[in-house]
């Protein structure tokens, strides 16, 4: 790799730094934009076939096998915390739900010294970017990349569907319209039964422009600086020795993990640690790598008996039939995401918003297995998780290589607030399961099982079988304040040159899936670069 000089260099080419690419180099081919990323093409295909996502998730070629510390909130558990490692980051492995999150969590950004990050600010920006099934509208868009189809429907998730309705929501056909609240089909990324992950959305048109440059297997060790303007990127390829990139402006857009990482192994982060290490401290900022939120998940399975699932197709001739049906037809078993129904639940009268989300798969995966296959006995899977979590973790380097993993603490159900929540989640799937749309199908709940029945056995469940939903956020924390990582500008305080553009900059998690979130950030960030701040 030879030493260059970019307009601007991006770190990480997952779903923000794609997005980033993409909308820098359009209609300015005198801007020379780098991206670098430390994974791979996404030439896998797995990667691209929606029911892959129970395999690449626990792939090493294509994820950052991280593992959190022993989490006290779980009795001492370590908790997979899997990232994306493959052009498309953690767009290429995920779920595929494509949500926005509650309007009201971006105009809580503002209330908080989040100028600009309203919901009328940031609403236009998830518009431009969606190529929407139901068209363009007051709240969709029609002529962007990302595709966002309504999830397949199976006869389980309209029974559970019919369930949640039943147990008191309204049905919804559109959680990004109407409040969120309800119960209904996702939409997804996905479009003719493929997988539409950033890289596949934005980078690859970005790609065919002169002014992108791509890097891949590349790992960025440290930001240089002049004084304390960022001048530059170092950057080891396959092991090779560090050459500097030089950048007018640096992004980052690593994700939660990497940019707190970053930021850290370039002297910027808690001074008493960074020089326990023996790295040189340019800014001592202690909000550097905390204030790490994620959801944390717990399942309800049942055995089920006079309706299909996909475990009807778990192994065999059935499976050979749907395999070869999904490459003739593109749809069938091989088509599902992880998830196609679910709600968002208001979890008492007196909560403005809702608090708790539910996601619905008609299948059960094998508990024992790894990496997570179906199942071979019928059974459909609910999970839910507490949308807007009190629990607080950190990201925190051990050492001045950047090719060794930081400490992570994801803090799950550390705080009360948290573990009243999973129960009132775990109580109220319960009750979906006992309404008389699903009554022909349940034969029996196999987890937690009728024998788990109070508070301290469903909270002993939860933290042993739980797990994350794998949306951490706000590591890099923007906000007006002095304590802040980055401004509402997304500029690195107490340094120039430098931005955090991905979902480590979220002040609080929103209520919902990451990733459009994510998408919109990048997209927002991409205008205030433009306009040279």
């Amino acid at each position: 790799m030879r030493e260059d000089h970019f307009d601007v260099v991006i770190v990480g080419a997952g779903s923000a730094g794609c997005v980033l690419a993409d909308k820098l180099t359009e209609g300015r081919p005198h801007q020379k934009i780098l991206l670098i990323e430390a994974g791979s093409r996404d030439r896998m295909e797995m990667l691209h076939v929606p029911a892959g996502f129970n395999y690449v998730a626990f792939d090493k070629r294509v994820i950052w096998d991280y593992k959190t510390e022993p989490e006290p909130g779980l009795g001492g558990r370590r908790i997979d915390y899997v990232r994306g490692r493959v052009l498309g980051g953690s767009s290429s492995i995920n779920a595929m739900v494509h949500v926005r999150g509650n309007p009201a969590d971006y105009d809580g950004w503002a209330a908080s010294g989040c100028t600009g990050w309203g919901w009328a600010d940031v609403l236009p920006h998830f518009r431009d970017m969606e190529q929407h099934a139901d068209g363009a509208s007051g709240l969709h868009g029609a002529g962007g990349p990302m595709p966002v189809t309504p999830a397949q429907r199976h006869p389980a998730s309209d029974a559970f569907i019919k369930a949640m309705v039943q147990s008191g929501l309204r049905f919804t056909s559109d959680f990004d319209a109407g409040g969120q609240e309800g119960a209904g089909y996702y939409h997804q990324a996905v479009k003719r039964g493929r997988r539409q992950s950033a890289a596949k959305t934005f980078l690859r048109r970005a790609l065919r422009r002169p002014n992108l440059s791509l890097c891949t297997d590349s790992i960025v060790e440290r930001i240089e600086f002049d004084g304390k303007v960022a001048t530059g990127v170092w950057v080891s390829r396959k092991g090779a020795p560090g050459v500097l990139m030089r950048g007018r402006k640096i992004v980052l857009c690593g994700g939660t993990v990497g940019s707190a990482q970053l930021l850290q192994l370039s002297g910027i982060g808690p001074a008493a640690r960074l020089s326990k290490l023996g790295i040189p401290v340019l800014i001592d900022r202690p909000a550097v790598g905390e204030n790490v939120q994620d959801h944390y998940q717990a399942p309800v399975v049942v055995r089920t008996r006079n309706i299909p699932t996909l475990n009807d197709y778990a192994g065999g001739l059935a499976l050979l039939g749907q395999i070869a049906r999904y490459y003739l037809r593109r749809d069938g078993l091989l088509a599902y995401n992880a998830t196609q129904a679910g709600a968002f639940v208001r979890s008492a009268g007196d909560v403005p918003h809702p608090d708790l989300q539910i996601l619905f798969a008609p299948g059960a995966l094998d508990p024992a297995a790894h990496p997570r296959k179906l199942d071979k006995t019928a059974g459909v899977t609910a999970i839910v998780c507490a949308l807007q979590p009190e629990s607080r973790g950190h990201i925190r380097i051990t050492s001045r290589r950047a090719q060794d993993y930081p400490e992570i603490l994801g803090g799950y159900l550390a705080h009360p607030y948290d573990r009243a929540m999973m129960l009132r989640g775990m109580r109220f799937l319960r009750k979906v399961f006992a309404q008389e749309a699903l009554r022909p199908y349940v034969a029996e709940e196999f987890a937690p099982g009728t024998g788990v029945a109070s508070d301290e056995d469903l909270l002993d469940f939860c933290r042993r079988k739980g797990d994350s939903v794998h949306h951490p956020v706000g590591s890099c924390r923007m906000g007006g304040d002095g304590d802040a990582v980055a401004d509402p500008e997304l500029r690195v305080r107490g340094v120039g040159g430098l931005y955090v553009a991905d979902a480590s900059v979220m002040p609080r998690i929103i209520r919902g899936n990451t990733n459009a979130a994510t998408l919109m950030i990048a997209s927002k960030a991409s205008e205030i670069i433009r306009r040279g701040k």
